[in-house]
């Protein structure tokens, strides 16, 4: 076996506990402002990152799906930018 079957795990032997930290730092900076404000038009997106997040834990990154939770990871940090300081307050 030349893989965890836990895709933290595997980034921590792989890249290290830096990269592992800016991982978790990552979700959580995203899916945290998500369930702060909970709205319909985030829940969905963040409910498919936690599944995926989940999923991490017992599984390795697959080259079909890890791109499309990217993808939903990015689509949630837009529709939370506020959230980042990104969109001004006046208007």
């Amino acid at each position: 076996v030349d893989a965890a079957h836990n895709e933290y795990l595997n980034t921590w032997v792989n890249t290290g506990l830096i990269s592992l930290l800016l991982l978790l730092a990552l979700l959580l900076g995203v899916l945290l402002p998500a369930f702060r404000r909970p709205a319909a038009r985030t829940l969905p997106l963040a409910l498919a990152c936690v599944g995926y997040a989940i999923h991490a834990c017992f599984g390795i990154s697959q080259s079909l799906v890890t791109p499309v939770f990217y993808v939903l990871l990015g689509c949630l940090s837009f529709r939370n930018g506020d959230a980042f300081g990104l969109r001004s307050q006046s208007g």
